[in-house]
């Protein structure tokens, strides 16, 4: 699985569960995939910007989320005693630790295609650079109605 891809994949699969599936599968399934949302963290949430369905909205709200404050010292995963609301939106995860990973995926300092509109960053030099760091080519996501 592609890092950048998890922040949507697990919590769409535990709502397709819980819409398709009685109420006791839904709940044993939803319990032990819960614990395994660590890339949930404030340090790896940033990940998701390099999935291609995630909309450039969704996109730019978690470049502005990347400004804000963390809640923690230092986040490595959610709190286990902590449930995680999976109907927040991806920006509400992110904080300024969001930004670390992007930030080692390149020398720069701050990834430039962070300052352009996320509607551009497919063309940018700089998002493509980063993004075959975590997409190997061959590997990119099929188009949603193809999967």
């Amino acid at each position: 699985m592609i890092s950048a891809y998890s922040a949507k994949n697990d919590p769409d699969f535990i709502t397709d569960v819980k819409r398709i599936c009685d109420d006791g599968v839904a709940s044993v399934t939803e319990h032990a995939l819960r614990r395994h949302l660590w890339y949930l963290s404030q340090n790896l949430i940033g990940l998701a910007i390099f999935d291609d369905r995630i909309s450039p909205g969704q996109k730019a709200e978690m470049v502005e989320g990347m400004k804000r404050p963390s809640t923690t010292k230092n986040p490595r995963r959610p709190e286990s005693n902590t449930p995680i609301n999976l109907n927040r939106p991806l920006f509400a995860f992110c904080s300024v630790w969001s930004m670390q990973v992007l930030k080692s995926l390149q020398e720069a300092s701050k990834p430039t295609f962070l300052e352009l509109s996320p509607e551009t960053w497919n063309t940018d030099s700089c998002f493509k650079c980063a993004k075959n760091e975590l997409v190997p080519e061959g590997h990119e996501r099929l188009p949603q109605n193809e999967e």
